[in-house]
């Protein structure tokens, strides 16, 4: 917690009154790391306390499978079940709820890739505000999947193609 509602409230009010736009980072793919140390305790996280709230246990090795990609752990962070009718609710409740209070002009989203296209389509139609996503993946065909589910992607084929281009060795 990093102060009263009230802060935020005037926080993002002062600066819309300056044209400054607010947005707010959102993950809905996955909880956060579990420090005590057993990976099927979900206890510390509420309200997705339960281990029918997550995806069985697997870690995305193979990032040419979506299958993998969608339902197992990125880098071993418990993997929401968004088809989960608990979750999915539940998110879209909060999210709504947030929008409502204070009012953000966009939301930044984390893990574009790692949850499955429906979910996204169902998320933001509960929201009426911009979104961009972050589809880390230099394939533009798959970040291109996203367009009209989402107002915008970041632009992470140019990304990789630039990395590639300026910081690895070419032949």
């Amino acid at each position: 917690n990093f102060g009263p509602d009230e802060d935020l409230r005037s926080l993002v009010s002062v600066a819309q009154s300056q044209d400054v736009w607010m947005m707010l980072d959102v993950v809905i793919n996955h909880m956060g790391n579990q420090d005590n140390g057993n990976l099927n305790d979900f206890s510390m996280f509420f309200p997705f306390n339960s281990s029918s709230h997550y995806h069985s246990y697997c870690q995305i090795t193979d990032w040419t499978n979506m299958h993998q990609i969608e339902f197992c752990r990125l880098a071993n962070l418990p993997d929401l079940a968004q088809e989960n009718s608990f979750v999915i609710t539940a998110l879209m409740n909060w999210i709504k709820d947030v929008q409502n209070t204070y009012s953000f002009d966009g939301i930044r989203l984390d893990t574009v890739l790692e949850v499955p296209i429906p979910i996204w389509k169902q998320w933001v139609s509960a929201i009426d505000v911009y979104t961009v996503g972050e589809v880390d993946n230099g394939d533009p065909s798959l970040n291109a999947q996203f367009q009209g589910v989402l107002d915008a992607t970041l632009n992470y084929p140019m990304y990789w193609t630039l990395r590639h281009v300026f910081q690895e060795e070419q032949g």
